[in-house]
């Protein structure tokens, strides 16, 4: 099971009805188009949710007018806690990005080649989660899953001032899903690739074995003027909950000390089953 955002493009429901009313950079469940419906996650306590408050709304903090990715990853829990059983894939989606540079792949991401796929995985590419990591920790093109990640599901986008590339830098470091500290700058990952043999591991931490799946999803939005930055997506209320990081690129790379912190913050959903 993997959740998935949808667009944050024009015509967004939640995000033209809700934006202006949501304090930025902090995610609210939705369970319809009106302040009324709004539940504010918590940054301290897990929040509990109805199964029909599956939509987030996310608003940037940085309401600069600019071009940028938010990522999203949901890790979703076992029913089971005490499965020692860590998750082995990570499925990738990215929509469709409207304003890359040259050379470039604009469209969304799909197809996974997970045999067991779930309904919304088929929406996904899924690729090792250790080759996921070492790529974006290391800079290794590991076998196939490293060079999709490196020539398709990056992209070199324009950000209202340059062109930016999402696999470099800070940028970067927002798709670790763990030990975001220890990414290596691109002359270390040249020397890395150089000499460190890619199959130096860089196992997933022990307490990964609570979650049932792992998803990223990369959703483009547009700066507008006098318009707030947001983006929505459903997550799925068929597990017991879930933990989510949102990271806004461009907001997070204009922070000077953003790739020293190497911060990395999850809101955690339970669902109250009805």
């Amino acid at each position: 099971m993997a959740g998935f955002a949808t667009p944050g493009h024009a015509g967004d429901v939640y995000c033209d009805a809700l934006a202006s009313k949501l304090d930025p950079g902090v995610p609210y469940a939705a369970s319809c188009a009106d302040a009324k419906c709004l539940t504010e996650l918590s940054a301290i306590d897990v929040t509990h949710l109805r199964p029909n408050q599956r939509t987030i709304v996310y608003r940037s903090s940085d309401d600069a007018v600019r071009n940028s990715l938010v990522v999203v990853q949901t890790k979703y829990l076992k029913a089971d806690l005490n499965d020692p059983a860590l998750p082995h894939e990570v499925a990738l989606q990215r929509d469709a990005i409207g304003f890359v540079c040259s050379g470039s792949k604009v469209g969304p991401i799909p197809a996974t080649r997970s045999l067991n796929a779930t309904e919304y995985e088929r929406q996904s590419y899924a690729v090792d989660l250790e080759r996921y990591q070492k790529y974006h920790l290391r800079g290794f093109l590991d076998g196939e899953d490293g060079r999709f990640l490196d020539r398709d599901f990056h992209v070199v986008y324009y950000n209202g001032a340059r062109c930016v590339a999402s696999n470099q830098g800070v940028r970067r470091q927002q798709f670790l899903m763990y030990d975001r500290g220890g990414i290596l700058s691109p002359f270390s990952s040249f020397l890395a690739r150089i000499f460190l043999s890619p199959s130096v591991a860089v196992a997933a931490p022990a307490d990964f074995h609570k979650y049932a799946s792992l998803a990223i999803r990369v959703i483009p939005y547009r700066g507008v003027p006098d318009k707030p930055s947001c983006v929505s997506f459903r997550v799925h209320a068929d597990s017991s909950g879930l933990d989510l990081v949102i990271d806004d690129l461009e907001q997070k790379a204009s922070f000077a000390d953003a790739l020293a912190s190497g911060s990395l913050f999850d809101w955690q959903i339970a669902f109250d089953q009805q």
